[in-house]
């Protein structure tokens, strides 16, 4: 009967059955429902007992995960609500912060365990008289400023007034109108649009993660509970790239980024294709990193968590530097 019913199909079936054995020699697709879901599994019977039971560890992992990302999201929102109160003080109070040493939590350990290899300078990039115009239209001129450790740069200000290009032209993919960017020698960076849009489709998520430089001798289970923190199930991680939604293979992108052992990451609006998991994941990351981030983004809460330094365009051409983050820009009379 079954050798029938394989060579007389020839279109989709669709079958309910409670038969194992039969499952086992003719489904390549497993669903079940449970809990009023539907949960998809690849493969026929004995795929779907040996995968559950790895889905329901990484649910749990990914339970335990969330509510420690939760707790640093509540704690992001005291501390914005300080800021505003009293933004003089704001300054000083993170910088008190980063000067505790209270052991870190099992999802920051993850992270910055994988940054051990990275060795980052102090100086990293120069900026000098940067402008850029197309034709009449003048961007930004004459901007100088220099990207060090641990500067978390975020730029900001209306669509279109050339925030992305400024982006472009720090990752040296289009050139000024006038000026330089000197990044000093030996230091690499990491553009990620350009990652995200270089992604080869027929390469599987595992494949393009762990051949990242800062994974590539760290240990698997190290990178496997980074994984599963981004959302990432087993069956996805042996999917081509290629069949990802847009949002994960914004996050194998992001992935590579963080751990392609460049000293600085350039990210344009990061948050746009993350769900709010893999976004919280990612500002613990950024906030952790130990290199200089600089990122164009319209989520104010995640300039909150992440920036230390704000670039604004504020006007025609005029772009000015400004220490902290958006709230305590704003609490200081922004204009």
């Amino acid at each position: 009967m079954v050798a029938a019913i394989r060579a007389a199909l020839r279109s989709a079936l669709l079958l309910v059955s409670h038969d194992r054995h039969f499952l086992d020699r003719i489904v390549n697709r497993v669903v079940e429902i449970e809990n009023y879901q539907l949960q998809e599994y690849r493969g026929n019977f004995t795929d779907y007992v040996h995968e559950k039971p790895t889905r329901m560890k990484m649910l749990q992992n990914q339970y335990i995960h969330e509510q420690e990302l939760l707790a640093y999201e509540a704690e992001a929102i005291v501390e914005r609500r300080e800021d505003a109160r009293n933004p003089s003080q704001a300054l000083k109070r993170r910088l008190s912060k980063v000067k505790k040493t209270a052991e870190p939590k099992p999802v920051v350990r993850i992270i910055t365990d994988l940054y051990d290899q990275l060795r980052v300078r102090d100086s990293l990039c120069r900026i000098s008289e940067l402008s850029k115009s197309y034709g009449s239209q003048r961007l930004f001129r004459e901007l100088t400023f220099e990207m060090r450790r641990g500067h978390r740069l975020c730029v900001i200000g209306p669509n279109g007034c050339g925030k992305s290009t400024l982006l472009r032209v720090l990752a040296l993919q289009e050139p000024p109108t006038s000026g330089s960017v000197l990044w000093q020698p030996g230091t690499e960076f990491v553009f990620f649009n350009q990652v995200l849009a270089e992604l080869d489709p027929e390469e599987s998520v595992t494949r393009a993660v762990n051949t990242a430089p800062l994974v590539e001798r760290a240990p698997r289970r190290q990178v496997n509970q980074f994984l599963e923190m981004m959302q990432f199930s087993q069956m996805a991680l042996n999917q081509p790239i290629g069949t990802l939604s847009g949002g994960q293979q914004a996050r194998v992108a992001l992935a590579r980024c963080l751990f392609s052992g460049a000293a600085v990451i350039i990210l344009d609006e990061p948050t746009n294709h993350l769900d709010l998991t893999s976004t919280q994941v990612m500002e613990q990351a950024l906030i952790h990193f130990p290199g200089a981030v600089i990122a164009v983004s319209h989520d104010r809460f995640f300039i909150d968590k992440v920036a230390n330094r704000l670039l604004i365009f504020s006007g025609e051409d005029h772009l000015r530097m400004v220490e902290g983050n958006w709230t305590i820009w704003q609490g200081a009379g922004a204009v």
